[in-house]
């Protein structure tokens, strides 16, 4: 098909191009704003710049396993650019180019495809929902199997600053949809290249988790996630949530440890306070320690003269005789032999003279 074949047919309401289609020029359909249903060639290889671009009247687009391209001149001239009311397009794995600017203009887009495709790549890229495949018809079966994904975190009370410690900060992170949980997943941040903070105490509140944090000493730098792991966050229909760590942009937060260097210090003064209290103490008890000691040395003096004239009085009623008693007993005792032994030589001389 032609460069600008159909432009400007706004008379267009329904298309179906048979499979005979295997390229679709520039503006083929450009601003055919009529067509409300759109079936495309099931050999179709590529969509050329504004292929479709203007058709506000397309609502839904499904591309086939065939395609490769889908093209747009940087961010203008996209295949689908302000197709204002296109809801849905399902990209299949076939695509291995998608330009910037394709679906410019389409706010209500949601694009459908693989996990780790170029379709999500591309919509996380653009800032455009995204949801699998097998979803496509979710919304008239009522069967919801796409898994609910972390969208952003946020530092929300306060968002940067110098606070004081422990004042606490608030730390938000939003899923894609509304959650529900019995147990709350472990965020790990920290602060600038500071030591890693685990945090548990989180509250779900609709299609986001709430945690508390107190900020440290220590805590100084741009904040940024490390890991969200752990929790059994579902959505209602059960999916389980598909949890990532997102960069946390603008939030720098310093800790004011100048009222923690302050109780320091008070304590500081407090323990010295003490230990000056406890050295006049130590002095005192010093000094009636040497009172006593001096008491005790006196008691010991007497209580050893004491003991010492108990023992001289013991000697003496023992009937020991002192050293110099003892001399003057044998002094007397020889003088007592020699007067007895004068006595009977006289009378022995007498006895003589008789005979």
């Amino acid at each position: 098909m032609g460069i600008g074949a159909f432009l400007n047919c706004t008379g267009l309401t329904s298309l179906a191009l048979p499979n005979s289609i295997t390229t679709i020029g520039e503006s083929s359909f450009r601003n055919c704003s009529g067509i409300k249903t759109l079936t495309l060639s099931n050999n179709l290889t590529a969509l050329s710049n504004a292929s479709f671009s203007n058709c506000s009247g397309i609502t839904s687009v499904i591309l086939p396993d065939t395609i490769t391209t889908l093209s747009s001149t940087t961010n203008y001239n996209g295949c689908f650019q302000n197709c204002t009311n296109l809801k849905k397009i399902l990209i299949p794995n076939s695509v291995v180019s998608i330009d910037k600017g394709v679906f410019s203009g389409c706010k209500n887009l949601t694009i459908y495809g693989s996990k780790n495709s170029v379709a999500q790549d591309h919509a996380t890229k653009q800032q455009i929902k995204f949801d699998y495949i097998e979803n496509w018809d979710k919304a008239d079966s009522g069967n919801d199997i796409s898994a609910p994904t972390v969208k952003s975190i946020q530092v929300t009370s306060p968002s940067s600053g110098t606070y004081n410690t422990p004042q606490t900060v608030k730390i938000r992170v939003y899923f894609s949809e509304s959650i529900v949980g019995e147990t709350i997943p472990t965020l790990k941040i920290k602060f600038g290249t500071g030591t890693e903070r685990s945090i548990t105490n989180g509250t779900i509140k609709n299609d986001y988790i709430e945690y508390s944090y107190n900020i440290q000493a220590g805590d100084n730098g741009q904040l940024t996630c490390v890991s969200l792991t752990g929790g059994t966050i579902k959505d209602a229909s059960g999916n389980d949530a598909k949890l990532s760590c997102p960069l946390i942009s603008g939030n720098t937060i310093k800790a004011n440890t100048e009222g923690t260097t302050n109780n320091n210090t008070d304590n500081q003064d407090k323990n010295n306070n003490t230990n000056k209290d406890d050295n006049i103490n130590n002095k005192n008890d010093d000094k009636v320690d040497n009172k006593n000691d001096n008491s005790n040395i006196n008691n010991n003096n007497n209580s050893n003269n004491n003991s010492g004239n108990s023992s001289k009085d013991a000697t003496v009623a023992g009937g020991k005789i002192p050293q110099t008693g003892a001399t003057i007993t044998s002094a007397l005792v020889i003088i007592a032999i020699i007067g007895i032994s004068i006595i009977a030589f006289k009378k022995y001389n007498n006895l003589r003279d008789i005979i």
